[in-house]
């Protein structure tokens, strides 16, 4: 699919900064890199901004993006 090797390669510079950040090994998978980074790929911040992130539905959170849950604690 296009969408996934295009989604990817965004990725893949991000992954090399996260996994540097935290001092892993790149075995370590996309979603637990960036979650113990502390980073928000890309690609989801794009889908968050486009409107694409929650669908409406509601969240223990009041509605905040986890990019907002995620940062504001810094």
């Amino acid at each position: 699919d296009a969408t996934a090797r295009t989604r990817a390669n965004l990725r893949r510079p991000e992954k090399v900064a996260a996994l540097r950040t935290i001092r892993a090994y790149r075995t370590v998978s996309d979603d637990a890199t960036f979650l113990l980074a502390g980073m928000t790929p890309v690609d989801l911040i794009a889908a968050e901004n486009k409107g694409e992130g929650q669908n409406g539905a509601t969240s223990s959170s009041g509605g905040k993006t986890t990019h907002e849950e995620l940062h504001k604690k810094e």
